[in-house]
């Protein structure tokens, strides 16, 4: 076995420990909340006023039951390591343990479960590394992991890929959303500016760093409140080699992306081709200067159709509907801390499912 399979293997057996931890927690917090609720539906008579209140503590518990029922599925999907040592796994519902001054795991809803969605190499958030599970059936079948601070080499604990965000949309579907309309697009127009459409629809490239799309979209994360992201695709190698996330559209958006994507490329993007739309952002001279700096040239075609940036509206498209179907389902949650009165013990409060 080469040393990098034996390094790969040795943190699949690392995050394995834990999930089967978190597994075993949840599996005792499923028996108890249905201990409980056996119990009280066993019980009758009382007076009219504690009847009710019964019933409304069995519908208590019975929602309860579910949501922790519910958790089997992707668990736990990531993990962030802080600079100062610390380590937070990430996934559908916190759960507490009372031998552990961390939480077990941490509810993705959750203010501490922030960065591992919005931190960038250029705002690390206090992370050094982002790592992504893909965990089936309880058995951790992947590792990858991002390094967020830059210049700082590989130990021998981490195990490089092309980060989460990536690793979550090449996972294996559960299931996706199928689209049942089309959607039609404005009537297209000239744009004014002088940028060139210099890609003409041909979204292929004969080698990586040579031609990039990008876009911006938003995400929703519970409670009527959303991110901004945005992104840059290598049209060649398909890799995302550069996005930031927000809570606005400001020009700073894409063009900390764009500077992610010149480092994850060796801190180059000297003579590669990016389109992007006629959005304000990327029309404006604060773009154009970074773009003249990074040695890129912009491109753009006509304003009000989609077609003409279709690879980066395609890739929009799958982390909308696979990543975040059960929130197009209209599930809006409220993000609450991890470590909260209103939930029972070992676990958050009541929720929904991760993005």
């Amino acid at each position: 076995m080469s040393q990098v399979n034996e390094k790969y293997t040795a943190q699949v057996t690392v995050e394995q420990a834990h999930v089967a931890a978190m597994y075993e927690l949840l599996d005792a917090l499923v028996a108890g909340a249905r201990a409980e609720l056996a119990e009280v539906l066993r019980s009758q008579g009382g007076s009219a006023v504690e009847v009710y209140a019964r019933d409304v503590h069995a519908g208590r518990l019975a929602r309860r039951l579910r949501q922790l029922e519910g958790a089997e599925e992707g668990l736990v999907f990531g993990r962030i390591d802080g600079v100062d040592g610390s380590a937070l796994h990430i996934g559908r519902l916190g759960l507490l343990a009372s031998d552990r001054d961390l939480p077990l795991l941490v509810d993705w809803r959750a203010k501490a479960a922030r960065p591992f969605y919005t931190a960038t190499q250029f705002h690390p958030m206090g992370l050094r590394r982002r790592r992504h599970l893909r965990v089936e059936d309880r058995l951790v079948r992947a590792v990858s992991d991002e390094l967020l601070l830059d210049g700082l080499p590989p130990t021998v604990g981490d195990v490089v890929g092309d980060g989460p965000l990536t690793e979550a949309l090449e996972a294996r579907r559960m299931g996706g959303t199928p689209r049942t309309c089309a959607r039609r697009s404005a009537p297209p127009f000239p744009s004014p500016t002088p940028v060139p459409d210099l890609l003409k629809r041909d979204f292929t490239a004969e080698k990586p760093n040579t031609r990039y799309v990008g876009d911006i979209i938003c995400l929703p994360v519970g409670d009527g409140q959303f991110l901004c992201l945005a992104t840059v695709l290598d049209l060649c190698s398909k890799r995302l080699a550069g996005w930031s996330i927000a809570d606005h559209m400001r020009t700073e958006l894409v063009t900390d992306a764009l500077k992610a994507a010149a480092a994850a490329r060796g801190g180059s993007l000297d003579g590669a081709i990016f389109r992007s739309d006629s959005g304000s952002q990327y029309v404006s001279r604060e773009f154009a200067d970074v773009c003249r700096e990074l040695g890129v040239t912009r491109s753009r075609g006509a304003v009000g159709t989609s077609a003409d940036n279709a690879a980066a509206e395609a890739f929009n498209a799958t982390l909308k509907r696979e990543t975040l179907q059960e929130r197009s389902a209209g599930r809006e949650p409220a993000p609450p801390a991890w470590k909260s009165s209103a939930g029972s013990p070992g676990t958050t409060p009541e929720g929904d499912t991760p993005p």
